[in-house]
């Protein structure tokens, strides 16, 4: 069983491949050269295993053309191919492992390397560094796929989709119309006064519903 290398201070990996972006091209990548940019401390010395195996250094500790690759314009892309790589295995359980959770992750660590759980840790957080600086393809499998809808069967034109109809309101009934009319006439008014005022409504009330 293969165990995968990590770096015992994670966090200075990161450092480290941000920085060198803006260095020069070392003729070797060595414990040694390491203090000369900033990196003196004894658990630094973990960062050349890492360079050799994702293949920024050679074994010998002389920089790539992946090296002056990902101190270029397509840096992200360079090392995201050189990570896939360099943990095959992991790509092949999980094509999107720079997304997956860390429980996850070292679940893989742990079934493929003899670490106990500390170095599990380490180990992803080692492979969390080196995806922070990493640009990978979108995966089709984290992205949610809107429903595809049916297609109507070619041969049979029945199946042709139809447009919704949408249900008109129904008419509503015109509002009913109710007049009360009050005639007040005078106790001194002849019959034929009043006869006269009921003739004249009629008249009036007859033409208007016409």
């Amino acid at each position: 069983m293969a165990d995968y290398p990590y770096c015992t201070v994670p966090g200075k990996l990161s450092e480290f491949l941000a920085k060198i972006q803006g260095l020069g091209t070392p003729s070797k990548v060595t414990t040694r050269w390491l203090p000369t940019i900033g990196f003196g401390s004894t658990n630094d010395r973990s960062i050349v295993p890492i360079l050799k195996h994702v293949g920024l250094v050679s074994t010998d500790g002389t920089p790539t053309q992946l090296w002056s690759d990902f101190r270029g314009a397509g840096s992200g892309r360079a090392l995201a191919d050189a990570v896939i790589s360099a943990y095959p295995e992991l790509f092949e359980t999980y094509p999107d492992a720079p997304n997956r959770t860390s429980d996850e992750l070292q679940a893989f660590f742990r079934g493929h390397s003899s670490y106990g759980a500390q170095a599990v840790s380490k180990a992803v957080n080692t492979f969390k560094a080196l995806c922070q600086h990493a640009e990978f393809d979108d995966n089709a499998a984290t992205k949610p796929t809107a429903p595809v809808p049916s297609q109507p069967d070619s041969g049979n034109t029945n199946n042709m989709a139809r447009p919704i109809a949408h249900a008109q309101p129904e008419a509503q009934p015109a509002p009913s119309l109710h007049v009360d009319i009050q005639i007040h006439i005078s106790p001194e008014a002849s019959s034929v006064q009043i006869e006269k005022i009921f003739e004249s409504m009629a008249t009036h009330l007859y033409a208007r519903t016409k």
